[in-house]
């Protein structure tokens, strides 16, 4: 943190779910990849919607569970094995949970639903596919196979297969509530 500060003084640490900010502080929240982690993720949009001045933006990046790898690692009995794990994220939560239980997973529907009772409109729901980036880079002609094959997909009904959930929800203006 104290790195943090000498480029940004006005870095802080914080527990989502308790944000040190004053009610409608921001144009956007940012939460990109955050809500999979939290204690409460139900709790950190409520919060994130409390700082969002109306009119204004939360922008959410959360794990698709229709993406065919789950990224964050997974556990095998006590040991934890940072790879990508093939088709976890298809079987049932009472056995995802035994090798993923350190990181939620989203359905779109699941994700919406933590917006339940709080005044927004959905801007975008959508989904990315990851960049290949490093595939790219280690492999440049199958890298670059790779990405024009997920630009196209990120055009068709395949996106919904991509790695993230894509959602923009924008707060109601005080005028139209």
């Amino acid at each position: 943190m104290a790195e943090a500060r000498q480029d940004q003084p006005g870095a802080l640490v914080a527990v989502s779910e308790y944000l040190p900010f004053p009610d409608a502080a921001f144009d956007v929240v940012f939460l990109h990849e955050v809500i999979e982690h939290v204690a409460d993720d139900r709790e950190t949009v409520r919060e994130a919607f409390r700082c969002t001045r109306p009119g204004g933006s939360i922008v959410i990046f959360a794990p698709n569970r229709l993406y065919p790898f789950e990224t964050h690692g997974f556990y095998w009995g006590d040991r934890f094995i940072f790879r990508l794990l093939p088709l976890i994220n298809y079987t049932p939560d009472f056995i995802r949970d035994r090798f993923c239980h350190h990181v939620r997973i989203y359905t779109q529907r699941r994700i919406l639903r933590l917006f339940d009772g709080l005044d927004v409109e959905f801007m975008v729901r959508s989904h990315i596919y990851p960049g290949f980036d490093n595939v790219a880079q280690r492999m440049p002609r199958l890298g670059h196979f790779i990405q024009q094959a997920t630009d196209i997909a990120e055009r068709t009904p395949l996106r919904s297969f991509g790695i993230s959930h894509f959602i923009v929800a924008q707060k109601r203006a005080a005028d139209s509530l």
